[in-house]
């Protein structure tokens, strides 16, 4: 996956050429995907934007494990990890990542509007 994706603006579709089949991905193994916050927000009340479902192959404290020989191997042979290390995921947790990375980087200009 082409990490120029998660910058494309949210309107657009994503390219694919057919006869093929995507493999989409969030992030490296143990790699969080939540990032913190510099503000309290209740844009999100009921949590669309990005799913909080727990997955363990994005907890840093897992790491270890999961870095095992054999751990590895097995998440690598069920489809769980790309060949370089990358947690894969569905069309929809992409696109819900993507719009929670817009929505992070818009709140940031406005911070950094607000601080002018």
């Amino acid at each position: 996956m082409d990490p120029k994706l998660l910058d494309l603006t949210l309107g657009v579709k994503i390219p694919v050429i057919p006869g093929s089949k995507p493999v989409f991905s969030r992030g490296k193994l143990g790699e969080k995907l939540h990032r913190p916050s510099g503000s309290f927000d209740l844009g999100d009340p009921l949590g669309r934007r990005m799913s909080n479902e727990y997955n363990s192959l994005h907890d840093p404290h897992l790491q270890a494990y999961h870095q095992r020989k054999d751990n590895l191997e097995r998440l690598k042979r069920q489809g769980f990890l790309t060949s370089n290390g990358n947690v894969v995921c569905s069309l929809k947790e992409f696109n819900q990542y993507r719009q929670y990375r817009t929505m992070l980087k818009l709140e940031a200009e406005k911070a950094s509007i607000r601080e002018q």
